[in-house]
């Protein structure tokens, strides 16, 4: 009887080993693919063909959806100007993400500006956005987050 029961115990040993190897490659192989869809060799150039001939929402949406994979947010001095690369590899704080959007909008044709809030000391940091803008619509591109409105 003991040695059922011992052969029983090395038995369950054995199968929840190779479950949790299973498990163990499993995630791995997951954690892999999920990387696999992202572009990381993605160009300013390529984004700007995804998004050109869009109208100005479309534009701003598809501007934050093709920076989305890449976007890290990582506070860096404002004397640093970031090239497109070096944001790919190190992320950007909100000013440097905001020229960029500033710099896609013209390359499609909007107008363009960022806009700077200077803070309020002991409240809150110093903040900078993108906008673009055709004759209708205004868009806010504020790091990940969009915003499109209709101009009266």
């Amino acid at each position: 009887m003991k040695k059922e029961t011992s052969n029983c115990l090395c038995f369950v040993f054995l199968e929840i080993s190779v479950l949790l190897i299973m498990i163990l490659v499993f995630s791995i192989n997951l954690s892999n693919e999920s990387e696999e869809g992202i572009n990381w060799g993605i160009t300013e150039k390529e984004i700007i063909e995804t998004c050109k001939h869009l109208n100005l929402t479309d534009s701003a949406y598809c501007l934050r959806n093709n920076l989305k994979p890449i976007y890290m947010y990582n506070k860096t001095d404002d004397k640093l100007e970031l090239t497109f690369s070096e944001m790919k590899e190190i992320g950007g704080d909100c000013r440097n993400w905001a020229f960029l959007y500033e710099e896609f909008g013209k390359e499609l044709g909007f107008k363009t500006t960022t806009v700077r809030n200077d803070g309020v000391s002991g409240l809150f940091n110093p903040h900078r956005y993108a906008v673009i803008w055709d004759e209708t619509n205004y868009c806010k591109l504020d790091l990940m987050g969009v915003k499109c409105i209709e101009r009266k």
